[in-house]
């Protein structure tokens, strides 16, 4: 929860170059921006090629401060943008908890796969793909403070690109 407070704290363009980072790390075989929104939300495309199927991502960055909540109304947005430009799956990642009202609307939704990551979800996606956050001793999470300041983060960032 502590990581969580402090990822919610830093500006939203390092949030934007944490979100890179990581899909850069999980290695699809396209990655691009394909929103840049208002309200703060960033969009990716993402392509990830398996022997049997394509996955063609879009992936709804979603860190808002203050008391907005993701609702039921985004998903129905980030499904709209799926259906227009011919996503198979999407993924809208936020830092608060994912409510049981949204995961009941993904439950009922099947034919478009949507995944839900919340705030403990990134924290662990950070974690295995070794992204501004390392395991310390005891299972404490530790913030990898080279990622997050200074030159050694810009090194880091263009290794990823």
């Amino acid at each position: 929860p502590k990581f969580i407070e402090r990822l919610n704290e830093v500006p939203f363009p390092q949030f934007e170059k944490t979100l890179d980072t990581l899909l850069r790390r999980m290695s699809p075989s396209k990655l691009q921006v394909v929103n840049r929104r208002k309200d703060g939300g960033l969009d990716w495309a993402a392509s990830f090629g398996f022997p049997q199927n394509n996955i063609s991502l879009l992936v709804a960055a979603r860190r808002w401060t203050g008391k907005r909540v993701l609702a039921v109304e985004h998903l129905v947005e980030v499904r709209g943008q799926m259906e227009r430009h011919n996503f198979n799956a999407g993924a809208v990642v936020t830092l608060g908890e994912i409510g049981p009202e949204l995961a009941e609307d993904v439950r009922n939704s099947p034919r478009m796969p949507l995944f839900l990551v919340g705030g403990k979800d990134l924290v662990d996606l950070m974690l295995r793909f070794e992204v501004g956050i390392v395991l310390g001793a005891g299972g404490t999470f530790l913030v990898d403070d080279g990622f997050w300041s200074g030159p050694s983060a810009e090194r880091q960032r263009s290794r990823c690109k």
